[in-house]
């Protein structure tokens, strides 16, 4: 198979693998809550890259990643990381899949930006664009059909939709910190991205975990009686290893590859519609209702967001 379709296909699966655990997902984070369901999604992506890493002889690449310097930074990234998956899970509970997605895409604005304030990369022109475009679609994207009158339920309504994007956009400024950071790591000689990867969503899912650890004990002191709590279904227990196999896993996994045969300047651009996969399967699955200038929106943020990858 020609190396260009090859690598096409890694990153269409990529972003069909992003895209698509949004919906499993926003199904699970209906009875579960997010803490809980990036814990099992994340120790179950971890599970998965492991075996790669395991059956391809690569075990003794973790060496190098801790290295003082190294280490410090896989740990900072990681919590960032973790910071980011909780706030944006957070929007995907209570807000609609499709527009957390569009919202949480921004992160190569982010990313662009802070290199830009740092010095560390020249920012084109081109990037510029992106960026303003980008923006633009998310002001699209934030308009919402509920009206602000006396009718308290589409009061509710409004005020947890615009909740949800700013928890989005927090997720992604989170995100793009935590990918500069990975960039600078990166950098540093004998790096293998799969161990990289492997141990940055450790760090963060061991993070997620001490924060449900202290959350849980608070509320089990606040609550003498302990009150009944629900345990987690099989059903949502396999969605959510699947999501971890399919979003870190696997899709972590055809990224990386599709930028190694075709570059990042095509790979990434093409993985940038997973937004567009997920606003399919919202309506689809999820019957979520979108209005005109979210469409516009949503059209307008992939197209900003692919400018800014290929820049």
């Amino acid at each position: 198979m020609d190396s260009l379709i090859l690598g096409i296909i890694f990153s269409i699966l990529a972003a069909f693998c992003w895209g698509s655990t949004v919906i499993i997902v926003k199904v699970v984070l209906r009875e579960q809550s997010p803490l809980g369901s990036i814990i099992i999604r994340g120790f179950s992506a971890v599970a998965f890259i492991l075996m790669i890493i395991f059956f391809s002889g690569q075990m003794d690449s973790f060496g190098v990643l801790f290295q003082t310097d190294i280490f410090l930074l896989i740990i900072i990234g990681g919590i960032l990381n973790s910071l980011g998956e909780i706030v944006y899970f957070k929007a995907i509970k209570i807000g609609k899949a499709s527009i957390v997605q569009v919202a949480s895409s921004i992160t190569p604005i982010f990313i662009a930006s802070i290199l830009l304030i740092g010095g560390i990369e020249i920012i084109s022109i081109i990037t510029i664009i992106g960026t303003i475009i980008t923006v633009i679609g998310v002001g699209f994207v934030s308009q919402n059909n509920a009206k602000n009158n006396n009718n308290n339920n589409e009061e509710i309504d409004l005020k947890v939709y615009y909740i949800s994007i700013f928890l989005s956009v927090s997720g992604a400024f989170l995100w793009g910190i935590s990918l500069v950071i990975l960039r600078y790591t990166l950098e540093f000689p004998d790096i293998n991205t799969y161990s990289l990867t492997a141990l940055r969503f450790l760090i963060s899912t061991i993070f997620t975990t001490m924060l449900w650890l202290i959350i849980s004990i608070g509320n089990f002191k606040k609550d003498n009686k302990q009150q009944e709590r629900k345990s987690i279904s099989a059903r949502n227990f396999i969605f959510l290893v699947c999501a971890g196999i399919m979003a870190w896993g696997i899709g972590s996994v055809a990224y990386f590859e599709a930028i190694r045969i075709i570059g990042i300047s095509r790979a990434s651009p093409i993985a940038s519609i997973n937004p567009l996969i997920t606003v399919i399967f919202g309506i689809i699955i999820l019957k979520e209702n979108l209005n005109k200038y979210q469409i516009l929106g949503i059209i307008i943020v992939i197209a900003g967001t692919i400018i800014v990858s290929i820049s």
